[in-house]
């Protein structure tokens, strides 16, 4: 059996490591070649405010401009368009709203993985991490993962990066 994912996967920087104390848009994430995206965020020492202040993860989505150079003006997906991670839709485009856990759990989170799959038709994605409320900052990374490549392998086996 081979489990290479390895070769099969592309990885890309969705959000830079960070603490976050307002909203941070995420890095255009071209799927071309790609038929399959999942976003991931981790998110550190997230701690209770209130039921209204809160962090919610946003996937948005375009095509590209009109002269086929980058995205052109981005649109929060539907709920359609991704798996995971409650599967019912929230408010405007959010997919997640970090502060749920928080309450379950107590007044601190002390990290916790957010993921997301896409499988809209749209040739850039990103993520928004939005500041609600007062929220306290937050510690965050995100990263995309495309899989199910038209050419494979993706990466070299041997590379050295």
């Amino acid at each position: 059996m081979n489990r290479d994912l390895y070769s099969n996967c592309g990885f890309f920087q969705a959000i830079q490591p960070q603490t976050a104390s307002a909203t941070v848009t995420g890095a255009d994430v071209d799927l071309r070649g790609y038929d399959g995206a999942v976003f991931v965020l981790t998110a550190g020492r997230l701690s209770y405010v209130s039921t209204t202040s809160y962090w919610a993860l946003r996937i948005q989505h375009t095509d590209p401009s009109a002269l086929g150079a980058g995205p052109s003006d981005y649109a929060d997906v539907l709920m359609a368009d991704v798996i995971g991670p409650n599967g019912t839709s929230l408010t405007s485009g959010i997919v997640q709203k970090l502060i749920t856990d928080v309450v379950a759990n107590g007044s601190l989170l002390g990290s916790a993985i957010y993921k997301v799959g896409y499988r809209g038709n749209k040739r850039y994605a990103r993520m928004i991490l939005e500041l609600v409320g007062n929220a306290s900052n937050v510690i965050i990374a995100g990263v995309a993962h495309l899989g199910l490549p038209g050419e494979w392998a993706v990466n070299e086996r041997f590379d050295i990066n």
